[in-house]
């Protein structure tokens, strides 16, 4: 099997190139697509970390004033 002599040959080659020219476009739309998931996936999560973190900070807060006013109360 080899790519006949006439223009058939060069038609074919000419669609084949156009082809891995559409994937490439392809390809470098997904790698925008995803490194746009990423940075906005580690955003996310960074604020989800400092949501957690300030949660906690309120609790132990709130746990220290409970013992507190136990304290006071007995």
């Amino acid at each position: 099997m080899g790519y006949a002599s006439s223009g058939a040959g060069r038609a074919a080659h000419e669609a084949l190139l156009a082809r891995q020219d559409a994937e490439l476009r392809l390809m470098e739309s997904m790698k925008r697509s995803l490194q746009a998931k990423m940075k906005s996936d580690r955003e996310y999560a960074l604020a989800l970390s400092a949501a957690a973190a300030q949660g906690q900070k309120m609790d132990k807060c709130e746990d220290l004033n409970g013992n507190y006013y136990k304290q006071m109360n007995e």
